[in-house]
């Protein structure tokens, strides 16, 4: 007598462990009578030539001050900020932030505090992309988000997501445009998926003031370098860099503004 407890993960209607994500993605189960957890895995090879890492950013806040004047102004001076996390983390900056009071509507500061911006030290090779605008989200600092049974996986459909990667000037490929898809539009917040055909190229992102990080520059201390581990390196043996930084790049104002620097972007990955 086979085992009465165990039981195989439930799919939507149209939907199987062969489909449910797209080609060269790994799906993983975690099932049981009463829940079905079904989750779509990053490939970690096989990416095009051109693919450069993207790194997802997040902050971290100090401690406020109860002073609602701001610091630039004359206000009190906040404390130093948190800082981004050794493991996994990679300072990329700090700039002043205002402590809001609870309510709806505008922000009305109570105090200030100094906020830690940070990224993550491994960048994305792949990421999903919902719309073509999701190109320069993704730049902005977006993380991943690859839910199962959601991505389009038939011509003509919109609500869904496609695999994308990112080129060194920002603009977006398709993954696998034949096998995976592609949006058929290159820009807007409107597009529909389909397979084959010439590539389309997704409108990148345009660096504030034309300006981007070096790797290991000020604002990234040498001992903190961008890890892309075992991606990271170019057909020239160079050093591949995280973009994806580059939105953060300010002239230096005051001391709680972070100083600017340039990410130095390889030309070509090579083949991974």
């Amino acid at each position: 007598m086979g085992n009465i407890f165990k039981s195989s993960c439930k799919y939507n209607s149209g939907w199987n462990k062969g489909n449910a994500c797209p080609p060269g993605f790994t799906v993983t189960e975690s099932c049981s009578w009463w829940s079905s957890t079904i989750t779509c895995e990053a490939p970690k090879t096989g990416f095009d030539s051109r693919a450069v890492p993207v790194s997802a950013r997040f902050n971290m806040n100090g401690a406020c001050t109860s002073d609602p004047t701001s610091p630039d102004s004359g206000g009190a001076t906040p404390t130093a900020p948190p800082s981004c996390p050794n493991a996994g983390g990679v300072s990329i900056g700090t700039r002043l932030t205002p402590c809001c009071e609870l309510g709806f509507g505008a922000c009305t500061p109570k105090g200030w505090a100094n906020l830690a911006m940070c990224a993550d030290a491994v960048g994305d090779m792949v990421f999903d992309v919902r719309n073509p605008t999701s190109c320069t989200g993704k730049f902005d600092g977006l993380s991943n988000n690859f839910a199962a049974q959601e991505w389009c996986k038939d011509a003509g459909m919109d609500n869904c997501w496609l695999p994308y990667s990112m080129q060194a000037d920002n603009s977006c490929i398709p993954y696998n445009k034949d096998s995976a898809g592609q949006w058929d539009k290159s820009s807007g917040w409107t597009a529909t998926s389909k397979k084959g055909g010439a590539e389309i190229v997704l409108v990148g992102a345009v660096p504030v003031d034309n300006q981007v990080f070096k790797n290991g520059g000020s604002d990234i201390p040498p001992s903190r370098k961008l890890d892309v581990g075992s991606i990271g390196a170019t057909a020239g043996g160079g050093a591949m860099c995280v973009v994806g930084l580059v939105l953060v790049a300010r002239k230096k104002k005051k001391k709680q503004k972070s100083s600017a620097s340039e990410l130095e972007i390889s030309g070509g990955a090579g083949q991974v």
